[in-house]
């Protein structure tokens, strides 16, 4: 497990009401009372060799508001065999109506658990194709941050957990305390997608060569107009047959795919250079430069503006 992504949302839970208070001067309040659990209270290892002792075995929490499940650090399907005995726990603590959370990869956990059939539901971008293999009745929408449906919340990888915790901080406790606990932990209070964060490179893990061969040629052309039929013609397939080839192995169109691409070299350009966003669009490939804007929006959640200040804020 991610030490971080428990320790972290300990802290956050933990000081709600407590450090804003003491910065201003007024009388701080303890708002949630927060315990560490594990089957049968038994201690874990985290991945960075952290010992972590429990409070509590889980078997004895009756009820709960919310129990939140960190970070998978191992590997996905063993751990998944090897909790039964919690998801157990899982699925009859909300069935009393306890909310029931997880950060990143913990969301395989809540899948496994059945609780996200039917819902929506995000988990690390890393992981949209094992996950939507192992579970198609999950509505996984990988660009969302947080997301949350009946009582059941996942947020994306990383450190997203510092954003569902204030959402859930919101939940309990209004808007204000959470935006409070914000502002006292120098945290940003307004992201809601990790497309920011994403890579095209995960497109490529399919194992069909010929739309590979078609891919390798969009990377190196796609600066220029890109015609389904010539990219038919590379893998050698007729354009319906192509295009249904093609979202199969990528889970996209050919033209979401070329557009996916230039976001992405955009992207590293507004991350390593001062050019204006102007000539990088026309870099890129597009000419019209209003219309590039509002595709980088729909892509990466940020204007290409924002994208660019998210570095310099501070």
């Amino acid at each position: 497990m991610l030490s971080s992504a428990i320790t972290g949302a300990i802290d956050l839970f933990s000081l709600a009401g407590i450090t804003w208070h003491h910065i201003h001067h007024t009388q701080p309040q303890q708002i949630f009372d927060v315990s560490l659990c594990s089957v049968d209270k038994a201690p874990f290892k985290c991945i960075n060799g952290i010992q972590l002792l429990p409070h509590k075995d889980i078997a004895s929490v009756v009820t709960a508001d919310l129990v939140l499940v960190p970070t998978i650090g191992g590997d996905l399907t063993l751990v998944t065999e090897n909790n039964q005995a919690l998801l157990t726990h899982l699925r009859r603590l909300y069935d009393t109506g306890c909310k029931i959370a997880s950060n990143c990869t913990g969301a395989f956990l809540l899948a496994e658990a059945g609780l996200l059939d039917g819902k929506v539901a995000t988990t690390h971008w890393g992981y949209e194709t094992p996950f939507k293999q192992r579970y198609p009745q999950v509505q996984l929408d990988i660009s969302r941050l947080v997301t949350h449906q009946d009582g059941v919340y996942c947020s994306g990888g990383g450190v997203a957990w510092l954003d569902l915790v204030l959402l859930l901080i919101a939940e309990f406790c209004g808007e204000q305390v959470a935006e409070e606990t914000a502002k006292a932990h120098v945290l940003d209070h307004a992201r809601t997608s990790q497309r920011a964060y994403t890579s095209i490179q995960q497109k490529t893990l399919h194992g069909d060569m010929a739309i590979a061969k078609v891919q390798h040629y969009i990377l190196t052309h796609y600066t220029e107009n890109v015609d389904i039929a010539v990219l038919a013609d590379i893998a050698n397939m007729s354009p319906r047959t192509f295009s249904r080839r093609f979202k199969a192995a990528c889970e996209m169109t050919p033209q979401q795919y070329v557009q996916s691409v230039r976001i992405e070299h955009a992207r590293k350009q507004l991350d390593i250079t001062a050019k204006p966003i102007e000539q990088i669009v026309h870099d890129v490939g597009y000419s019209d430069v209003s219309s590039f804007i509002q595709l980088f929006k729909r892509w990466v959640g940020q204007s290409p503006h924002q994208y660019r200040m998210r570095k310099t804020r501070g």
